[in-house]
């Protein structure tokens, strides 16, 4: 079958833009996937979980693999119920960080550490940031964020204060029982040399 020409040239040139913009809309097509691919690549390689919601928080855009491994659920448990990263939080913390994840989010102050209870029962201390991403007008349309598990450091603060106090107490007790001793001695010598005085 040989190519027919085309009647007129303004047929011609939309034919060939046609074939113009599939192939370019499938460029288009294969370097985002290239994109998304590095991406995923980078998320999935870091102990940090990487995240991205809407602005009210009723959608979760992503959400990187780390989270599965820190929170103990999946991934697809927080694209179908957004909400549930709160009620993994602490309740004791969880008044506290609604309180500033609905205020600081979106802001860019949000920087705040709390605790979660993972399904098997084992809390986990998370340190969480979250940056707001605005469109070229400046609005707020997506809110990304970092969450890193602090568990081991907290233990190890905790543990480096407890020797710090353990610390502090043996030698404010050699302190008074050497000192004490010293003291009482010294008394008695000058309770000595001023008899002698007299």
């Amino acid at each position: 079958i040989g190519w027919k020409t085309p009647k007129t040239p303004a047929r011609a040139a939309r034919l060939l833009g046609v074939n113009f913009d599939i192939t370019e809309r499938k460029r288009a097509e294969a370097a985002l996937r290239e994109s998304e691919s590095r991406f995923r690549q980078v998320t999935g390689a870091i102990d940090q979980v990487f995240w991205m919601t809407s602005v009210d928080k009723n959608q979760v855009l992503y959400i990187s693999p780390a989270y599965e491994r820190i929170w103990g659920r999946t991934c697809q448990s927080l694209y179908e119920s957004p909400r549930t990263w709160l009620d993994a939080i602490h309740p004791e913390d969880r008044p506290r960080v609604r309180e500033a994840a609905t205020i600081q989010q979106a802001t860019g102050g949000y920087d705040v550490d709390y605790r979660i209870l993972r399904p098997d029962g084992a809390e986990r201390w998370i340190h969480d940031r979250a940056f707001p991403i605005g469109d070229a007008s400046g609005t707020v349309h997506r809110v990304a964020g970092i969450a890193e598990d602090i568990t081991e450091r907290r233990r190890l603060e905790a543990e480096l204060l407890e020797v710090t106090e353990r610390e502090q107490r043996k030698f404010g007790h050699d302190l008074h029982d050497g000192l004490g001793q010293r003291l009482t001695a010294l008394e008695m010598v000058s309770h000595g040399l001023a008899e002698d005085l007299q």
